[in-house]
């Protein structure tokens, strides 16, 4: 059984690679500036915090996001799920609506099968599948929103200071 220090681990070990994620590409464009672009900043919700990431980056991020050995052999009777990567055309809006959705879709499924996690929703998959995939999904689009916020908090940070 997964301990409570076990679970926090894993969290703040999602928001360092969030937070990492977000200073680098707030150094990048730093830089950018400096080097005279005058390129103005991008409305929090239309940004796309991953554009730059690599497919390395991406998959830290997925496996991040949740348990990824669930993915690796299916077991009897259940069918193989591909994990959610996010792409990185994903902007702040759309990771924001996606975990909205995600935890929308949750709750309806837990509310509406008042049954054993193990029930089959169909020939492929369990209740607690489904459950964990999307869980997997709003965490995976949450960090997205979670990089934002830590770079938006870095250019605010750097204003105030300036101005002073």
């Amino acid at each position: 059984m997964l301990t409570e220090e076990f679970m926090d681990a894993v969290a703040r070990g999602g928001t360092a690679i969030s937070e990492q994620l977000a200073k680098q590409k707030h150094e990048m464009e730093l830089e950018k500036r400096e080097a005279g672009d005058e390129t103005p900043r991008v409305p929090l919700l239309e940004r796309r915090p991953l554009e730059t990431s690599s497919d390395e980056t991406l998959e830290v991020l997925r496996v991040a996001a949740g348990n990824p050995y669930r993915y690796e052999s299916p077991q009897p009777g259940r069918g193989h799920a591909r994990p959610l990567v996010l792409r990185r055309s994903t902007s702040v809006g759309e990771a924001m609506a996606n975990v909205r959705n995600r935890l929308t879709y949750i709750t309806a499924l837990v509310q509406e099968f008042d049954v054993p996690m193990e029930v089959r929703l169909g020939p492929h998959s369990h209740l607690r599948d489904v459950v964990v995939d999307l869980i997997h999904e709003a965490t995976s689009f949450y960090s997205v929103v979670e990089m934002a916020a830590i770079q938006e908090n870095s250019y605010q940070l750097q204003s105030c200071a300036q101005s002073k």
